[in-house]
């Protein structure tokens, strides 16, 4: 019996351990979006020795407590840091939960990187040329309504207004674009935070949302 019950103790904390920790380790949470700008845009953005894109973007950076992203500006490397705050939401308390297992899902995330939230780094003013603008796209979230269905046929009419009224817009398709919302938050009766914000606007590859 004693052995039965020490095997128990055993898988419940390796459990315990698991579920503290196992949230660290998804891409989701070791990864994140960040917003890259520059006065002009149109700047190459390099990250690790990658080029990223051209500004204004939205970039997908690993989580930690300091990082940093290059714009080149005509032949000079301008270095924005991109610093961060302590993920009280997504670290803290939800490891606390866990009560005497909160220091290992703590620990676990600053070792990943989870720990922390990274801020979009400040626009900085270059001396290159002016660029054209770049065909610009957009997305339509769930509009606010009482229903899923009454805010569907509310987004639907919203694209084609939107069509008629900007003619130089892509309007993304609502129906093929509507579950990227929700999964990230976004629904017909809530909004998601700034964080989802940033990784909706990167994955549907749009500079602005009605």
């Amino acid at each position: 019996m004693k052995q039965i019950s020490r095997f128990s103790a055993l898988a419940a904390l390796t459990y315990f351990v698991f579920l503290t920790g196992c949230g660290s380790m998804t891409r989701h949470e070791r990864h994140q979006f960040i917003l890259v700008r520059s006065n002009p845009s149109g700047a190459d953005i390099f990250y690790h020795g990658e080029k990223v894109g051209k500004t204004p973007a939205f970039v997908e950076i690993r989580r930690s407590k300091l990082d940093s992203v290059q714009l080149i500006d005509e032949q000079r490397v301008v270095n924005l840091p991109i610093e961060s705050r302590y993920r009280w939401d997504g670290s803290f308390w939800t490891n606390l939960v866990f009560f005497y297992f909160a220091p290992v899902g703590w620990s676990v995330d600053f070792i990943t990187g989870s720990a922390w939230n990274m801020n979009d780094p400040e626009i900085p003013k270059l001396h290159m040329p002016e660029k054209p603008p770049q065909k610009t796209f957009a997305a339509i979230a769930p509009p606010e309504a009482y229903s899923a269905d009454i805010s569907d046929e509310g987004g639907l009419v919203w694209q084609r207004y939107l069509r008629a009224r900007y003619p130089d817009l892509t309007i993304l398709p609502y129906r093929e674009k509507v579950d990227e919302f929700t999964t990230h938050g976004y629904d017909f009766d809530s909004k998601p935070g700034k964080k989802s914000e940033h990784e909706i606007f990167a994955r549907l590859g749009v500079s602005d949302v009605f």
